[in-house]
């Protein structure tokens, strides 16, 4: 079954088992009728149980969760994709809170192919959340669960490696999602500086491309072309090119005089 929804959503990244286990959230892949099909490392740790026990079980009976019995998050379309803040008994009978994500997965013809059950250990999380970002060195373009993780950890940085700095991919990356774009052979005080600006929300570009990208982004252009930057005056482009620099408003304003 694993096997068949790796072909479903079509990626050519490692093995989905694999991806799972680099998130740092609990997730708990399901098919269409609640059933678990995995669980990766992350959610192991947290309920106390493997993926091996747990096949084939309805997925109530691994969170033993309090939204199961108040109303199963699966059946509630309004439900999808917004976490709800639940608890969960692992099987040492400690009760722990967690947020509850249903994330469902369709193939290309709109088709279900299953449900990922995003958990987060909330006694986890530090007053504030630690600033984080996810590298992806994926092939172009972007493989579709990309999205799924843009819309289920929206606080995450999200930088992609590119082989070249090229206007429409970076375009469309943003437009899949990420937050950074950076050549794979960019040093590694470089890569170190764009994975913390990413986890800090900021946006990370070339300093080249960044205004053109923006504006392409924000006009809805697919395939943006040189010249159509060249409609701002000097001054949006100032602010354009802040605005990839990560800077707020109050600092984009303070810095123009505005």
């Amino acid at each position: 079954m694993l096997k068949r929804i790796e072909e479903l959503i079509g990626t050519d990244c490692p093995d989905l088992p694999s991806l799972l286990d680099g998130l740092p959230v609990g997730v708990a892949l399901l098919d269409n009728d609640g059933h678990v099909l995995m669980l990766n490392k992350a959610l192991e740790a947290l309920t106390g149980y493997s993926r091996e026990e747990v096949r084939g079980l309805p997925c109530r009976h691994v969170l033993r969760s309090r939204a199961c019995l108040q109303g199963c998050p699966h059946g509630r379309e309004a439900a999808e994709g917004v976490g709800i803040e639940t608890d969960c008994i692992n099987r040492h009978h400690r009760k722990i809170p967690v947020r509850i994500t249903p994330v469902r997965v369709s193939d290309g013809n709109s088709r279900p192919v299953c449900v990922l059950d995003v958990v987060e250990d909330l006694t986890a999380l530090p007053p504030t959340r630690a600033a984080t970002t996810i590298l992806f060195d994926l092939p172009h373009p972007p493989p579709p669960w990309t999205a799924i993780l843009s819309e289920t950890l929206p606080d995450y940085g999200r930088l992609y490696l590119v082989d070249a700095y090229d206007l429409p991919q970076i375009v469309s990356l943003l437009q899949a999602g990420m937050t950074g774009v950076i050549n794979r052979d960019a040093t590694v005080p470089e890569l170190t500086r764009s994975l913390l600006a990413t986890a800090r929300g900021e946006i990370v570009l070339p300093p080249s491309l960044a205004a053109q990208a923006l504006l392409a982004l924000a006009r809805g252009n697919v395939a943006p072309q040189q010249h159509q930057i060249e409609s701002l005056t000097d001054r949006e482009q100032d602010v354009l090119t802040l605005l990839a620099q990560g800077m707020t408003n109050k600092d984009i304003a303070q810095t123009l005089f505005l």
